[in-house]
């Protein structure tokens, strides 16, 4: 599967604006470039959920986390802010950036448990290899700096850049919800693997509560795997699909013809023995019909000789029988000759 490389949050206001994420890079990578699984350390208050719940945003837009929307901390009618992330493909060198742009719209909630402003964002897309520049998490143009003073790009900055970049640097609106879930299968991020992680992070303590409830191997199962296969069963799934239910329903189609596979492998093995039984006897046969073989070339070498033997003693005998011819004119030339005398 993918694995995240690079996290670049731009103008994050949180703690209810006192403060900022301005332009931060987080390069996850080890020293040689690799992928590298992460642990982030922070203390009580320091940021962990608001991380996490910014890191889902570009595959899971207004994902939540302890309980918190995403528009809570949108306060400000100006709020804006970036996220992007960068992934490491499999079996590719090619890199993957996925990105959001978040802004408070005009309407504010006035329900105490829904702070904040109402947001409108789009998400964007590109891929690239390590010698392009273009288009990189680390050079797409989201803030500046004047005189020292930190300027983060507009709202709409990276949607005309998109526009402008002949297919590279793609854009989806929020009402391409569907196509964005598509687009991100096709590089094997599944979402609902991703909401499957925002159930989990839904409470402080979610990973805790969920398996307080789940204590069991078969609750697992049945709270966990078998609902996301069922889901699969009645949505159906791409044919480049890699998630881990689509994984698990192939599994199980495949143990489900094992039984014609154990089936098919006795008939087999029985045949395999009963062949291993007449192995002596089709050698026998085999050492037989060489024996036969050799005898026949055998008789038909006697009969070619005895063939030429024959000719050439009927050549033979009639060279003596002409000789005998020739013997009895003699003869009976002598015999008139005596006559005559």
């Amino acid at each position: 599967m993918p694995q995240i490389t690079k996290i670049r949050i731009v103008n994050f206001l949180y703690n209810d604006g006192k403060r900022l994420i301005a332009d931060e890079l987080y390069d996850l990578r080890r020293e040689n470039g690799e992928s590298a699984d992460v642990l982030i350390n922070l203390a009580n208050g320091g940021g962990k959920s608001v991380l996490v719940q910014l890191i889902m945003q570009p595959i899971i837009p207004k994902a939540r986390v302890a309980g918190r929307r995403i528009e809570s901390f949108f306060t400000r009618s100006t709020d804006h802010c970036f996220v992007a992330l960068e992934w490491a493909l499999e079996e590719s060198k090619a890199k993957l950036l996925t990105g959001i742009a978040m802004s408070a719209s005009d309407s504010r909630s006035d329900q105490d448990t829904e702070r904040g402003y109402q947001i409108k964002y789009y998400t964007f897309l590109s891929a690239y290899l390590d010698n392009q520049v273009d288009y990189r998490i680390e050079t797409l143009p989201l803030s500046q700096r004047d005189n020292g003073r930190f300027i983060p790009a507009a709202f709409d900055s990276v949607r005309t850049l998109a526009k402008n970049s002949g297919g590279r640097l793609e854009r989806y609106s929020s009402e391409d919800s569907t196509r964005w879930r598509e687009r991100l299968s096709q590089f094997g991020i599944a979402q609902n693997e991703w909401e499957l992680i925002e159930d989990l992070n839904s409470d402080e303590d979610g990973l805790s509560k969920f398996f307080s409830k789940r204590k069991t191997s078969d609750a697992v199962i049945d709270g966990l795997i078998i609902p996301r296969i069922e889901g699969k069963l009645s949505g159906g799934a791409s044919k480049d699909d890699s998630s881990l239910e689509t994984m698990l329903l192939n599994y199980a189609r495949s143990f489900s013809r094992q039984q014609d596979m154990i089936r098919e492998r006795e008939v087999l093995s029985g045949f395999r023995s009963m062949l291993e039984g007449m192995q002596d006897q089709a050698r026998e046969l085999w050492t037989s019909y060489d024996r036969m073989e050799k005898s026949v070339e055998n008789l038909f070498a006697y009969h070619d000789a005895l063939s030429g033997e024959t000719a050439w003693q009927e050549d033979k005998l009639a060279g003596l029988a002409a000789q005998q011819d020739g013997q009895q004119q003699k003869i009976r030339g002598i015999q008139w000759e005596r006559a005559s005398a």
